[in-house]
């Protein structure tokens, strides 16, 4: 339904299929759909070259990489994507967009996987290299800042329909409800009340260390570091944030506390009690950024929270009861439950991992980026929904975020970690004094 026209010459609907790729290169959200595990990122630019006739060599590719802030001693080429974090992954992606030949680019979330300081220099060499090329650029956002920071006209789009089109001061004067609740959800917050008690550990670690094999051949027992002596401890009902630039380390710290990624032994004790990967496995739950990523697109909705109730053990008559009672903690209606995963929003979806993680009934979350795709509305939502997971079921929650205000407002206290060490941790209400240079750049970006 509707019209579509390119430079002025009309097409119908089943045509526009025939401008994607060399007149119109889209950027998703989530990087990590839009490349083959079974492929290297070099194999993936090979093609891409190929398809799009892109004269271009591989030094040249080199160059853009270390644009856009990745390590130019790093092979990335040979590197598969499940072998990079989501933020280099995404900025991977931008160097695909930043060399297709493409007339109109459509970014669409591009830098939700990207700490505030990658943010800006990324957002800002695409803004110089696509005007310097006479591109059209459609930036699809729910972060206000980066629309006027970078945006020249501005689109409100509710349900599908144009609330209000102009310039920012034109938005921020709407009187439509919808726009001002956006608005004001991007405003700073009070914090909410936080704990400074240090004491009733749940999880202690000292000495972690996670590293990866480099290469795929057997023989080589080369191995990169990610995360070299870091300690961390989580006390019982305790929120801890965990910080960091893209490719810190996070992540990996994540899958280790999660039982999901070797790490060196005795390192890890849990109640006291020096932990396995089974004990952790059935302790804590993973919820990650992306819910596309954890959830079976062939089952429905019902099906994967029963699924979680048989790993809590959760008495099976009481299993309809309970899962009606994980609905209303999230504001999903039981209808939802005969849906597949494929037939909800990105906010469903994550209101969704975060409830299947709760119906395991663990003693502790790790919550990796998973509210940064979120709205300012819904994030706050979510923000309010931890502190109540937190505060009336007693879960620690591990909070991994790159986003200073999100930290700020939910967690205790915070670890600082960069290039695999932390370089700064205390109390959250504290962390305006850090004297880390990087942490201090980091948060007067977020202001």
């Amino acid at each position: 339904v509707g019209s579509y026209s390119w430079k002025g010459n009309p097409y119908e609907s089943s045509d526009i299929g025939k401008l994607r790729g060399r007149s119109i290169f889209y950027l998703f959200q989530d990087s990590l759909l839009s490349f083959s595990p079974s492929k290297t990122i070099g194999k993936h630019l090979d093609d891409f070259i190929a398809v799009n006739e892109i004269d271009i060599s591989h030094k040249e590719i080199e160059s853009w990489f270390e644009k856009v802030g990745l390590d130019r001693t790093v092979d990335w080429l040979a590197r598969y994507p499940f072998e990079v974090s989501g933020g280099q992954l995404q900025r991977i992606a931008f160097v695909f967009a930043l060399i297709a030949p493409a007339e109109l680019i459509i970014i669409d979330e591009p830098t939700s996987s990207l700490d505030i300081l990658l943010k800006i220099e990324v957002l800002a060499l695409t803004k110089e290299v696509f005007s310097a090329q006479g591109k059209a650029v459609l930036l699809i956002s729910h972060q206000l800042k980066l629309i006027q920071a970078f945006a020249e006209d501005y689109i409100f789009l509710d349900h599908g329909q144009i609330i209000i089109h102009g310039d920012i001061k034109v938005l921020k004067n709407s009187s439509d409800p919808n726009v001002q609740a956006f608005i004001q959800a991007t405003e700073p917050k009070n914090s909410i009340e936080k704990s400074r008690k240090d004491d009733n550990q749940l999880i202690e670690v000292k000495g972690l260390q996670v590293k990866y094999k480099q290469g795929d051949n057997w023989f080589n027992k080369a191995y990169a570091v990610a995360v070299d002596q870091v300690d961390i401890r989580i006390p019982e009902q305790g929120i801890i944030g965990l910080i960091g630039v893209s490719g810190s380390g996070k992540s990996s710290i994540a899958l280790a506390l999660a039982g999901l990624k070797a790490y060196n032994s005795n390192t890890i004790h849990l109640d006291g009690q020096l932990a396995t990967e089974e004990s952790i496995a059935q302790a804590g739950r993973l919820i990650l950024q992306h819910p596309a990523s954890s959830l079976n697109p062939k089952l429905r909705v019902r099906e994967h929270l029963e699924e979680a109730c048989k790993i809590g053990s959760v008495d099976p008559s009481q299993v309809n009861k309970f899962i009606q009672e994980l609905l209303l903690w999230v504001d999903l209606t039981p209808s939802i439950l005969d849906q597949y995963t494929t037939e909800l929003s990105g906010g469903q979806a994550q209101r969704l991992a975060i409830i299947r993680a709760l119906a395991t009934q663990p003693k502790y979350l790790i919550c990796d980026e998973c509210l940064s795709s979120l709205d300012p509305v819904s994030k706050q939502t979510m923000i309010n929904l931890f502190k109540r997971i937190n505060q009336e079921r007693g879960i620690s929650i591990l909070l991994i975020s790159h986003d200073i205000t999100v930290i700020q407002q939910l967690s205790d206290q915070y670890i600082f970690i960069d290039k695999g060490r932390i370089v700064s941790y205390g109390f959250t209400d504290d962390i305006n004094r850090s004297d880390h240079p990087k942490l201090k750049a980091i948060i007067a970006a977020g202001q």
